[in-house]
């Protein structure tokens, strides 16, 4: 096996894993666990085809197989919502947009309003000041606090 085309992967796979479990840890957790059961088996993954489909299935297969050995369903989404429809290079990066998208919108009014306006419209400090009719200070100051609440909750 080129351990290579499996540890190009790993920063995917978290942001995947991340998504199924809400978990930093267990997410951490289930990309070794995925590590391991590639390294287990005699299969090469240049004998795959699309070794990251493959290790995204793998990933999903082994959250489900510990989630029902739990003795529970998995208990954010259908199972069938847990895998993106596409596994192709964009597939990961639009599930951490999706989560920084949610995590957006879990913030404070204040924050989520200035943050909206950055991410979605793309507007400048100072546009955004104008918009809110709000010095550009307190405009800075509410994108960093938010920033750092989105680092605690992503």
């Amino acid at each position: 096996m080129n351990p290579d085309k499996l540890f190009d992967h790993l920063e995917d796979l978290l942001i995947y894993a991340h998504h199924l479990t809400r978990n930093r840890e267990q997410a951490e957790d289930l990309v070794q666990d995925v590590v391991l059961h590639i390294l287990s088996r005699d299969a090469c993954l240049s004998d795959v085809e699309n070794p990251r489909a493959y290790m995204a299935r793998t990933l999903r297969n082994l959250f489900l197989d510990q989630t029902r050995k739990r003795g529970r369903a998995p208990s954010m989404l259908p199972i069938e919502d847990h895998e993106p429809a596409d596994l192709t290079a964009d597939a990961f990066a639009e599930l951490a947009c999706v989560e920084t998208l949610a995590a957006i919108g879990r913030l404070p009014e204040e924050y989520r309003t200035v943050m909206r306006l950055r991410v979605n419209a793309g507007l400048s400090y100072s546009d955004m000041a104008d918009r809110l009719n709000l010095p550009i200070g307190t405009v800075m100051s509410r994108i960093s606090r938010a920033r750092s609440k989105l680092r605690e909750l992503i």
